[in-house]
């Protein structure tokens, strides 16, 4: 049975999920040709989100770390899951922890689909959901791991993507402390700066050069924030805000030049906050 995997890994007397025993053989959706769509977003022990195809009368499954791309320029990862039955398609709840995937899950976003491909190792299809819509294509690169490439133009036009070349700002050493309103200070801490990006985890040195292998402590932080960058509620979910969109600074900084830092105790002054 298509469900067996799905039901065995779960305890129905614990958790609120549905069981399935009752759906129908197939929605009147898929009946009529309309087959339906879910991106449910999932906190479990690391947040991601699942995307659910009503197919053949179960819900075909992807764990997504990253949600659906919002940009054709950047692939992200799919890890197909058991699959799931129809009534999954609007369960909202939390799982008790210890349960398999314990933890709170809210639809981020539903509709329907068009299907131009459905196969083993390819599927391709065209959502019409309320925050997702546009041609989608998932693609097998191994045993379990998919890819999801986004077929259509940015749904943001004047979308970018992150600099593949950023830098660390260095602070400057200033002379005496501004005076007045709209002034911020930071200190900057001892140490190497480093930038980061979320994905790839890989924290960057002053120079461009990877910090992995000359400092492995350097890793620490970054998957510390990987943990902690999740996307609130009342946000844009999956591929439109996963975590902040430029690189992340570790050393206090400010958004332009003039970044300040401590001095042999004393407090160097930042630009000033528009």
């Amino acid at each position: 049975m298509a469900l067996d995997k799905y039901q065995s890994m779960r305890d129905f007397d614990r958790t609120a999920e549905p069981s399935g025993a009752t759906d129908p053989v197939r929605s009147e959706w898929e009946e009529a040709g309309t087959p339906r769509f879910v991106v449910q977003e999932h906190h479990a022990t690391a947040l991601h989100w699942d995307f659910r195809l009503e197919r053949d009368g179960v819900l075909v499954s992807w764990a997504l770390p990253r949600g659906l791309p919002p940009d054709p320029r950047a692939d992200h990862l799919a890890v197909m899951t058991e699959d799931h039955p129809l009534s999954y398609i609007d369960f909202e709840g939390g799982i008790p922890r210890g349960e398999y995937g314990g933890g709170k899950v809210v639809v981020w976003d539903s509709g329907t689909y068009e299907v131009e491909k459905f196969s083993e190792r390819e599927v391709m299809v065209v959502l019409h959901g309320h925050r997702v819509s546009g041609r989608h294509v998932l693609f097998k690169t191994d045993a379990k791991s998919w890819m999801v490439h986004r077929m259509d133009p940015a749904a943001d036009p004047s979308r970018q993507l992150p600099p593949t070349d950023a830098r660390p700002l260095e602070p400057v050493v200033l002379e005496g402390l501004a005076t007045g309103e709209g002034w911020r200070f930071s200190v900057a801490w001892s140490g190497p700066r480093v930038v980061a990006r979320r994905a790839p985890d890989r924290p960057v040195g002053p120079l461009g050069a990877p910090l992995a292998a000359r400092r492995p402590r350097a890793n620490g932080p970054v998957a510390a924030l990987r943990r902690r960058l999740r996307a609130p509620r009342g946000r844009p979910g999956p591929g439109l805000a996963w975590g902040p969109r430029r690189p992340l600074r570790f050393a206090p900084r400010t958004d332009g030049a003039g970044a300040g830092r401590a001095l042999r105790g004393t407090w160097a002054a930042a630009r000033k906050a528009s």
